[in-house]
């Protein structure tokens, strides 16, 4: 196991920047999730890491030591690919056993740690198998065991499950989270789904168009984000624009909706749907809270929850409550708005 630090790295394609002067510290044993759009440079930075490209400019170290001009096969890295890359003429024990092999360890050991691997990712007695006789879920286990079964200091994962369908996709994340806590491994895992990576992740961090937006825990992030676009692209929110006034902003018709904080220099507010509770028109809205109206234009039932879409003056607003409350919220109705300033959110543009 092993800290990876990647201090002001660069990486351009053309006149393409992909990675602008990102810094990263990557704590050992720890499970940090790289998030953002096609193209926003987190999977540049994860082959950076494992030495299939080096940067123009900036540092990694690996356990404290930097690796610039080291090899692939001397970092000590375990990798799996999107599309698990296994080899098809090679059984489930001689593709987990590839890399040993490769490092000349001997039959008996190799087959002892090909066993510890199988139990490890819960596929004992599958050893013998074709990768095409396995299940998409067993075929990603196999690719997370050949990765560890070298003892990597560090593990790096390229949408590890975006093959999956969403069941399965659940259910490996909870084995993911196991596998990484049973063996402690630093693992920094790329995705671009929000929900897995605050699922499975210690940290986050946001890259867009090569820069790095946000980092911190899933809930640091979720509930404080920065600006607009980590707001918007890690889940769902409401943002609202506004002149800066004291301890909040005041919209177009004078309304002021007030923040946690009294003090204030952002013009723009978020807040997540579910922290909005909504009541009809005509009754006495909590005091102290921010409210303003909406005309319901949709609602959509979705088992444990209930997306109501409301208009406020021409702007989409969105509240997710509770899947019994469907009933209690009637189409086509005018309701107040209504949430704590303690859910509202500051945002840089």
């Amino acid at each position: 196991m092993a800290e990876v630090a990647v201090q002001g790295i660069t990486k351009r394609f053309g006149t393409l920047a992909a990675l602008d002067d990102v810094s990263i510290d990557f704590a050992d044993g720890g499970f940090y999730g790289l998030l953002g759009p096609s193209g926003s440079g987190k999977t540049t930075l994860l082959r950076i890491i494992a030495g299939f490209l080096f940067p123009d400019a900036g540092t990694v170290r690996i356990g404290g030591e930097p690796v610039e001009g080291v090899p692939v096969e001397r970092r000590r890295i375990g990798m799996v690919f999107q599309n698990y890359a296994l080899f098809p003429n090679m059984s489930v024990a001689e593709n987990i056993g590839f890399g040993l092999r490769v490092a000349g360890l001997d039959r008996a050991a190799r087959s002892e740690a090909v066993r510890e691997a199988l139990a490890l990712v819960q596929l004992e007695g599958l050893g013998a198998r074709r990768p095409h006789q396995l299940s998409g879920g067993q075929r990603q286990r196999v690719a997370l065991a050949r990765a560890i079964v070298t003892r990597p200091r560090v593990l790096l994962l390229d949408e590890p499950l975006s093959a999956l369908d969403k069941a399965l996709r659940t259910e490996m994340q909870i084995e993911l989270k196991r596998i990484q806590r049973e063996t402690g491994l630093t693992t920094i895992f790329v995705t671009h789904d929000q929900e897995e990576a605050m699922t499975l992740s210690d940290r986050i961090g946001i890259l867009r168009d090569g820069a790095l937006i946000q980092e911190g825990t899933p809930q640091e992030v979720y509930n404080r984000p920065r600006t607009r676009f980590a707001a918007e692209f890690l889940g769902a929110a409401n943002v609202f624009e506004g002149k800066p006034v004291a301890g909040g902003i005041a919209l177009d018709d004078g309304t002021v909706l007030r923040f946690r904080d009294h003090d204030n220099t952002a013009d723009l507010l978020a807040v997540r749907p579910e922290n909005v509770v909504l009541q009809p028109a005509n009754t006495e809205p909590p005091a102290g809270w921010n409210v303003i109206t909406g005309t319901v234009i949709d609602r959509v039932f979705a088992g444990p929850d209930v997306l109501i879409r409301l208009d406020h003056n021409g702007q989409e607003v969105r509240v997710i409550l509770r899947g019994h409350q469907f009933d209690t919220v009637s189409g086509e109705s005018t309701q107040l708005i209504c949430w704590q300033p303690r859910y509202s959110i500051p945002l840089e543009a």
